[in-house]
């Protein structure tokens, strides 16, 4: 989990670095995508860890949570958007499997893969 809030926190700041470049709608729709991946990947992660998901789902479950939590905040889902989504958790997720030698739990800790 350290690894997707890592990468969450630097695609922040790069998000706040380039304010000033960007119409503030544009920055909260990336926003937006950042914290509903971020939840996305988590909940699957979660998921998994308890059983209640099979490793070969975690992916698809964070990319389904995500666009679900998109379409709740009442924004339209475009295909351009979707795609970020399906993006950004695939960058987390090979963050995560970089990272697999160092544990930010225990031992037993799974990743997504």
């Amino acid at each position: 989990m350290q690894i997707a809030n890592t990468f969450v926190d630097v695609a922040e700041k790069m998000n706040t670095a380039l304010k000033a470049f960007i119409p503030s709608y544009v920055e909260n729709i990336i926003d937006t995508v950042l914290k509903v991946t971020q939840a996305g990947v988590h909940s699957a992660q979660q998921l998994y860890n308890s059983g209640q998901l099979s490793s070969d789902l975690r992916k698809e479950q964070a990319i389904q949570y995500a666009i679900n939590m998109f379409k709740l905040s009442g924004r339209e889902l475009t295909s351009d958007l979707e795609q970020s989504i399906r993006d950004t958790v695939e960058a987390v997720v090979y963050l995560m499997k970089q990272n697999e030698q160092v544990p930010t739990v225990s031992a037993d800790t799974k990743y997504m893969s």
